[in-house]
């Protein structure tokens, strides 16, 4: 598996619903397409615990979204990509959400708990 992690803020830190409704437009969609496996749940950052040790960013909201492979993973950005698509659409509203300091980095499994 590939998990994409994406770290952000909103614009609007009131809008949470708003941004909600934009991402489960995108990724209902891309699930339809068989371009995702899941999508983990908006979560608000804990920064108050010494657990926490990222000094660089003050995101406040991350979720994870998880692809089979990295092929997957591709395949859904180039989908994304193709401009006036439904696909474009949506990322591009759900993008407005969110400030512009935005972090995604992904991540490949490499081992797993049983």
């Amino acid at each position: 598996m590939l998990h994409m992690i994406s770290t952000f803020s909103l614009r609007d830190p009131d809008d949470l619903e708003g941004f909600q409704r934009a991402m489960t437009r995108l990724y209902t969609h891309l699930a339809d397409q068989d371009l995702l496996v899941r999508v983990g749940a908006i979560c608000a950052r804990s920064a108050d615990t010494p657990m926490d040790s990222d000094d660089e960013r003050a995101h406040a909201l991350c979720f994870t979204t998880t692809f089979t492979d990295q092929e997957q993973c591709d395949r859904a950005y180039r989908y994304i990509e193709r401009k006036g698509s439904e696909a474009a659409i949506f990322h591009a509203q759900m993008m407005a959400c969110i400030a512009d300091d935005a972090v995604f980095s992904c991540w490949r499994e490499m081992t797993s708990f049983s």
